[in-house]
């Protein structure tokens, strides 16, 4: 990292062997605590849609919890495609 700061470029994930699953277990936690009832509720559009449906693009969604498991399941009329470099 200290050559890279010198000298420019980056650090890829593939150095980091484990970044992904310890960020998914940390982001799996807030998102399970506080995704709907919470986080959700500060999107204004987005809270009428369980009736009639969404489509969203979640875009560094790491493994797919906050879409597959969450957001499917509270709004199921929608489609959420995600994108995620790992």
């Amino acid at each position: 990292m200290v050559e890279c700061s010198r000298k420019g470029g980056g650090v890829p994930y593939s150095e980091y062997s484990q970044f992904q699953q310890l960020q998914a277990e940390e982001t799996t936690r807030v998102f399970d605590a506080r995704l709907i009832d919470q986080i959700i509720q500060l999107v204004e559009w987005l809270i009428g849609q369980p009736k009639k449906g969404t489509s969203v693009l979640d875009v560094g969604c790491s493994q797919g919890h906050a879409i597959n498991n969450l957001l499917a399941k509270a709004i199921p009329k929608s489609k959420f495609p995600g994108f995620d470099i790992f």
